[in-house]
């Protein structure tokens, strides 16, 4: 867990996680220049993005998508539907990765 998307990245780099889950307020970079950074980065470009944030509008879904997130879920969120698409990103990574 990162407190901010800079600390993020820098962790994205070293770590190379199966999935990120990624909000869109964040103190130093939005979650959308993270995400942004992240699918232009060859080494990091391939590790699925969600975004989980308390803004529903459909122009933030589309955007976040459009930059490579695989899934946009809004807050307050169900903990079962939350677990159920994480588990559905890291499958799919593994498939990617086999």
């Amino acid at each position: 867990m990162c407190t901010g998307g800079r600390a993020g990245l820098e962790a994205a780099k070293s770590e190379h996680p199966d999935m990120i889950l990624l909000d869109l307020d964040m103190p130093d970079m939005t979650g959308f220049d993270v995400c942004r950074s992240l699918k232009a980065d060859p080494e990091l470009c391939m590790i699925p993005v969600l975004f989980l944030s308390g803004s529903g509008t459909s122009a933030d879904k589309v955007r976040g998508l459009d930059l490579g997130a695989v899934d946009y879920i809004t807050k307050p969120f169900d903990d079962f539907e939350l677990r159920a698409r994480v588990r559905a990103a890291i499958r799919t990574k593994q498939l990617q990765d086999s």
